[in-house]
């Protein structure tokens, strides 16, 4: 049988030994001897407990740091950075919804040939693979990789590789989606867009052509963010604008977790986008910077996934911990060059933090803790702990990207 510590503790102060001994003396040795066996039994299962709520360890997961393409675990004060990989191009680290898998981008064994071979890239992104790495065991599966006949800058064999975007996290928590450019020089010169939905439950993934026309900019897989019941695709097409120069026009198509095309929205501008909750229900939050003949500051719009309506957002994001919504949270005060961050804690003034490794508000070295009552960022390359008011630093440097607990954005409609 088992009871709760504070069951426990109300009901030794009514059922104390001396007084249950006393009582039972007057009813007979046989009794008494029962009633001190029980009473001795309880007293030992509360104690035990008691004290096994006490030893309990801290269950809260690692920050998982980027350093030098490789991800390396911190558990905590006093333990020493533990190393997770070793490849030496790994990319972003992508918290699943419920904190126990990274997800995360890897450059491929045959761009890193070709580097090696050339010396360098000017081609646009480069070839790429996905895994999901599992927090607690360190088990790593591939879970997109190259063609067996994958080939890059080599004189006697056309280029055919895949470039991929960075994973998202979208449904239930466990599908992985991303994009891919597929080049196959001798069969498709053009290339082709995929969008890739990877269920995790049944290792299976679900091909979508995106069938998007020429993209402007250098060769890459579109980015791609994903909630739980959307995923969000950016398009960049080529433009000209008044003065007749090129450019490019964004807009993002949205579609459902089984890759069904929902809606499309016009957006001009766009630096930067991903899903956040308002009033309950999600929606995309883009940062645009007006349109090519009009440009303006930056500025946070909403977009309605159903019908792709675009408005200008009724306040800013805040970074929170959906795990913890009441705990910890970021709003970024201003844009500008680069966001001005500001702490969110319950019952205090927003307190400041200031600049941070990245000039976008949708970063990957900004993070909160499982728990929500810590936070953690890279400034000047160093990785820091905010807790309790202070920062300290992690015994790391050249950190370019964390990952700790679940994260979400939601709108934060009264700004003070």
């Amino acid at each position: 049988m088992m009871w709760s510590a504070r069951f426990c503790q109300q009901f030794s102060t009514i059922l104390r030994p001396q007084h249950l001994a006393s009582t039972l003396s007057a009813k007979g040795s046989q009794r008494q001897a029962m009633g001190l066996l029980l009473l001795s039994l309880f007293f030992l299962a509360c104690a035990t407990r008691t004290s096994t709520a006490q030893a309990q360890p801290s269950q809260q997961a690692p920050l998982i740091l980027n350093i030098q393409g490789d991800l390396w675990a911190w558990a905590g004060p006093g333990t020493k950075l533990q190393r997770r990989t070793n490849w030496g191009y790994n990319k972003a680290p992508v918290v699943s919804p419920d904190g126990k898998q990274i997800a995360y981008k890897s450059t491929a064994q045959v761009a890193v040939d070709a580097i090696r071979r050339v010396g360098g890239y000017g081609g646009g992104d480069l070839p790429a693979n996905i895994w999901v790495l599992d927090v607690a065991t360190n088990n790593a599966v591939r879970v997109a990789d190259q063609p067996k006949d994958a080939s890059l800058m080599n004189p006697n064999r056309p280029d055919k590789y895949i470039v991929r975007s960075d994973p998202t996290w979208a449904g239930d928590g466990t599908l992985v989606v991303w994009t891919e450019l597929g080049q196959d020089v001798a069969a498709q010169p053009q290339g082709a867009y995929t969008l890739v939905i990877y269920d995790l439950a049944s290792n299976l993934a679900r091909r979508i052509d995106l069938k998007l026309p020429p993209q402007y900019g250098v060769p890459a897989a579109p980015q791609v963010a994903g909630s739980a019941a959307y995923l969000a695709v950016r398009s960049t097409v080529f433009a000209t604008d008044a003065k007749g120069s090129a450019t490019g026009l964004d807009s993002l198509l949205i579609y459902d977790t089984q890759g069904a095309l929902i809606s499309t929205a016009q957006i001009g501008l766009l630096t930067e986008f991903t899903w956040i909750k308002y009033q309950g229900k999600d929606y995309v939050a883009v940062v645009s910077i007006g349109s090519p003949d009009t440009p303006a500051d930056p500025h946070w719009l909403l977009v309605e996934p159903r019908s792709g309506r675009v408005s200008e957002m009724p306040g800013i994001p805040e970074l929170y911990n959906p795990a913890a919504p009441d705990s910890l949270g970021l709003v970024p005060r201003s844009l500008g060059t680069a966001p001005d961050w500001q702490i969110v804690a319950p019952g205090k003034p927003l307190a400041q933090l200031g600049t941070i490794d990245d000039v976008y508000a949708i970063s990957s070295v900004l993070t909160i803790s499982p728990d929500g009552q810590q936070f953690a960022y890279v400034k000047d390359g160093a990785a820091y702990i905010y807790s309790a008011g202070q920062a300290v630093k992690v015994g790391a440097t050249e950190v370019s990207a964390l990952a700790w607990g679940p994260m979400a954005w939601r709108v934060r409609e009264k700004v003070g």
